[in-house]
């Protein structure tokens, strides 16, 4: 029945069918195309006024700088102008670890960020030497009147294969992204 069957149509479908799997799967690996099927199986919702804000080194040469990162002044004018927008979600890639000198920029910074209730912020992280010895990758929080004025902080450290993995070397300290999507998601 093997040798008859060899000859048949249907056979040779499935033959080159099955060769055809076995070559697109050792050129394509199944953990990416899965990866990706789901993404185009799911149900499409839209985020909608999203915003990621990155300032990258001719927005700091425009705007002005505070050392080598954005004067906090000008983040306080975008966040009232995303809020005025009606932004639903900011990422706010931003590193407030310290006291502005002038007391009423941080001020107008925390009011903005009461005003606007879906500002999610980065923490900053420096490296220490625990008493053992060993080296600690430690997370430094934003200063707390701004931490306390957004709706979270998280760590903004992606760490491997960017598009899939994120570490776990914090697990205390949820990733400010994904906190951000939970709140998305609870809505």
């Amino acid at each position: 029945w093997l040798y008859a069957s060899r000859r048949s149509p249907a056979c040779r479908i499935a033959l080159i069918s099955a060769v055809f799997g076995v070559l697109m799967m050792w050129l394509f690996p199944f953990e990416f195309s899965s990866y990706e099927v789901s993404i185009k199986i799911k149900p499409h919702e839209a985020v909608t006024n999203s915003v990621l804000v990155k300032i990258n080194k001719h927005s700091l040469d425009q705007l002005g700088r505070e050392g080598e990162r954005l004067s906090r002044s000008n983040y306080t004018r975008l966040i009232n102008a995303l809020n005025h927008e009606n932004a639903r979600l900011i990422l706010l890639d931003a590193i407030f670890t310290d006291s502005n000198s002038v007391p009423k920029v941080d001020e107008d910074l925390v009011k903005a960020l009461y005003n606007r209730t879906n500002v999610f912020l980065p923490c900053d992280f420096v490296d220490e030497v625990d008493p053992s010895g060993s080296p600690q990758h430690s997370p430094v929080p934003p200063i707390p009147m701004i931490a306390d004025a957004a709706v979270a902080w998280g760590h903004a450290e992606v760490f491997g294969d960017v598009i899939r993995t994120i570490s776990d070397d914090y697990k205390s300290i949820p990733y400010f992204v994904q906190l951000a999507a939970q709140k998305i998601s609870s809505k």
